[in-house]
């Protein structure tokens, strides 16, 4: 995710160093977040359990859960870093001054 990412913001101009940790963040948590869908998509949103006297009953996986806490963090981030259409069209990237500084900071976030 952060090789996929990185280039396509220092593209548009949409990094500085000081992203690094937000960046980080936000890879971090679609890992996680793909990986909670993984578990639902392969066992479903729902598990079955027993009762101490042994009664069935269904009771939503965690992993739902956390995709939907998940989900709205990775929003945020996508809308702070101009990752969704209605994002970009808010936000003000930044003019070049001729300087590669965009490079620079991928690298160094790389």
């Amino acid at each position: 995710m952060w090789n996929r990412l990185v280039p396509d913001l220092d593209a548009v101009g949409m990094l500085s160093r000081v992203d690094a940790g937000a960046l980080e963040r936000y890879c971090v948590m679609f890992v996680r977040w793909r990986e909670c869908e993984a578990v639902i998509r392969a066992d479903g949103p729902v598990m079955s359990m027993k009762t101490e006297n042994g009664s069935d009953y269904h009771q939503q996986r965690p992993e739902v859960g956390m995709a939907s806490k998940l989900h709205g963090h990775l929003k945020d981030l996508e809308t702070a870093f101009g990752l969704t259409p209605s994002a970009r069209a808010r936000l003000e990237v930044p003019q070049s001054d001729g300087t590669d500084a965009g490079s620079k900071v991928a690298r160094l976030v790389s």
